[in-house]
């Protein structure tokens, strides 16, 4: 059995040790020792990373009793060697501030409002506590929020206690331990004492912030997501950029921004209101002239069109903006910026279309894909060298 360095030195970020085994685990190697520092994933908590003679671990599990730091190549060591343990310990200490703050931000949620935690999940940018309730309010959230970091200004003290089943049945927990026999119950002074296998920091003032960044709805029940410690002062940091880049990008006071990008949304509505209008008088007299000056095939205006260099998306709008006071026939292409086609084909009512024809002879001199119904057809093609083929037997299609 592997002796747990971590809970008795959880603060510990090297050691020597000895190897029991190596061996191979999935697509993976495992390195087996006789003491380690290093935490195997458990109660929502990673598993620890570091190296193990200069070996990278990347992982660290527990299996069949058995604690196994996992490696990506196979170590060359084998039992009995001597080894240095270092733990990643940025990696680590984050996770400390996280779990820590997750007992903090339940055990006050459950004293102010009776709030159960049902499941916990630790993850690399955020932590998420799922709850027993179908709704918190924004009033609650904060309450919350604030209880939570008074506690961490307590500065209050983090400890340990392994007791059976028995001693724990007469314990107020927060919650029922998921265990039996030996419980490992961690507490939080005058905060939080909860059934815990994960690793701690020594005082809540470690914790430094706990800050909840967004609640949303799972299962009919309100799930809470937050950062603490280094991660809610790097996210506050970030989010005081973004303000200082607002308040120069509006030439505003912080408080003005909000105020000032409302007026901006205004103004741009108004714009793209005019552009639309714009571009549908625009879309309509090219269509009208190229109409107009057309081959007449069959008693069919037939036009085609390379509209390369229009607005992205204006293919779109050509088919309403046909004219159909006569019998007319159009196909446009339009290249874009990542070497591939768009393409449209419409006719005005009346005018028949071959569509086996338009799959059989037009696509494969574009590579295209796409489809409709009369009387548009459209989609996209990969092979843009051949549009003027494309439009050309187009019109080819109306002299047969």
């Amino acid at each position: 059995m592997t002796e747990p360095i971590y809970y008795s030195e959880p603060y510990t970020r090297t050691i020597p040790s000895c190897v029991i085994a190596v061996l191979p685990y999935k697509d993976h190697w495992a390195v087996e020792l006789d003491r380690t520092i290093f935490y195997p994933e458990g109660g929502g908590q990673p598993g620890d990373r570091g190296h193990i003679d200069g070996y990278e671990i990347h992982d660290t599990i527990k299996q069949d009793g058995r604690i196994l730091h996992l490696c990506r190549t196979p170590p060359q060591l084998t039992a009995g060697d001597q080894v240095s343990c270092t733990l990643d310990w940025d990696f680590r200490y984050d996770y400390m501030q996280q779990h820590t703050g997750q007992h903090i931000l339940s055990g006050v949620m459950y004293r102010l409002y009776h709030i159960g935690t049902l499941a916990v999940h630790q993850g690399l940018e955020y932590v998420t506590i799922e709850t027993d309730r179908e709704q918190i309010t924004p009033e609650e959230q904060e309450a919350i929020e604030d209880e939570a970091n008074r506690m961490i200004c307590l500065n209050l003290p983090v400890w340990y206690d392994q007791k059976d089943e028995k001693e724990v049945s007469r314990i107020p927990l927060r919650r029922a331990p998921k265990v039996a026999g030996s419980i490992r119950l961690v507490t939080i002074d005058s905060c939080d004492i909860a059934a815990c296998g994960g690793v701690h920091l020594k005082r809540t003032g470690e914790a430094r912030l706990i800050r909840i960044i967004s609640s949303e709805s799972i299962r009919g029940r309100v799930r809470l997501a937050f950062k603490i410690g280094s991660r809610a002062m790097e996210d506050y940091r970030s989010k005081d950029r973004i303000v200082q880049s607002l308040s120069r990008l509006y030439s505003a006071k912080e408080h003005e921004i909000v105020e000032q990008s409302e007026k901006r949304l205004e103004q741009l509505k108004e714009l793209q209101q005019r552009y639309l209008s714009l571009e549908r008088r625009h879309t309509t007299a090219l269509l009208a002239q190229a109409i107009e000056a057309a081959e007449e095939l069959g008693g069919i205006r037939v036009a085609a069109l390379d509209l390369t260099g229009e607005n992205p998306g204006f293919l779109k709008g050509l088919a309403k903006a046909l004219p159909q006071e006569r019998p007319a026939a159009l196909c446009a292409v339009q290249e874009q910026d990542h070497g591939e086609l768009q393409w449209l084909i419409a006719v005005t009512e009346g005018v028949p279309f071959d569509v086996a024809a338009m799959r059989g002879t037009l696509f494969p001199l574009i590579g295209a894909k796409g489809g409709g119904k009369p009387p548009v057809w459209q989609g996209k093609g990969t092979e843009a060298a051949g549009k003027q083929q494309f439009l050309s037997a187009f019109k080819g299609l109306f002299r047969a």
